[in-house]
This record gives structure tokens, sequence and C-alpha cells, in this order.
């Protein structure tokens, strides 16, 4: 499994920080509450293409997807919470397909966690 897979979405991330930011400053003066959108965003876009430098230092042309690989990111994310939402649902395909011989059938130890086991067959004589 790998380290981003533990990682919060992109975008919850991004949406909770500017929720934050929004709240933080709804009682600030208008010149300040600009600045501190306008230092924020600065600073989200400054950490989105940061990673992403030493690929753009080797392929200098790619700098034109940058914005592309932000929108996957947020893509991905939205990925990963419509899986974590459907994480309890299992399907299985129609015994038609695996064959008369073989049958699964889940177990159920915890919501959302699912072993497969094959069950045993025995012919009709």
């Amino acid at each position: 499994m790998h380290l981003t897979t533990l990682m919060p979405p992109a975008l919850i991330g991004d949406a909770f920080l500017w929720l934050f930011l929004f709240n933080a400053i709804s009682d600030w003066p208008v010149d300040q509450s600009r600045r501190a959108i306008y230092s924020f965003a600065a600073w989200m876009i400054f950490s989105k293409f940061i990673k992403l430098v030493t690929h753009f230092a080797r392929y200098p042309i790619d700098i034109f997807l940058w914005p592309v690989s932000v929108l996957f990111g947020w893509f991905h994310g939205a990925i990963k919470i419509y899986a974590c939402i459907t994480l309890s649902e299992v399907s299985l395909p129609p015994s038609g397909i695996l064959g008369s011989r073989l049958r699964l059938t889940a177990l159920y130890r915890q919501p959302g966690e699912a072993v497969l086991m094959p069950m045993p067959v025995t012919l009709a004589e």
C-alpha cells in the first residue's frame, strides 16, 4: 500500500483550507482579507507546482500540463471519496459466469470487509 493512499483527498483538503480561511477572515477589513486570500492562493499554487519542478526541469514543455495535474489530483480525490462511500457494497458475478462447479459466497466479518471463499460442491446423482 502506498503512503498516499492514507492521505486525505486534495478535493476535501483544499476545500476545508479555503473554508477555514474564509471563516478566519470574516471580520477582517477588506484590504487585509483580500491580501490573505491572494497570499493563500499563491501558496496553494506554489505547493502544487513545487512537487513537479524536477519533472519540469527535465521536460520543460510539460509545464503546460500542470493544470491537468492539479485537476487530476482533485478528480482522484473524488474517486477516493466515492470509493470510501461505497466501501460496503459487494457485487458477485452471476453463477453462469463461474460455472456450475464453483460457487462463491461472501462471509462478512465486519461491515465493509468481505472474504470470498469457495463452497464445497456436491454432484447430484
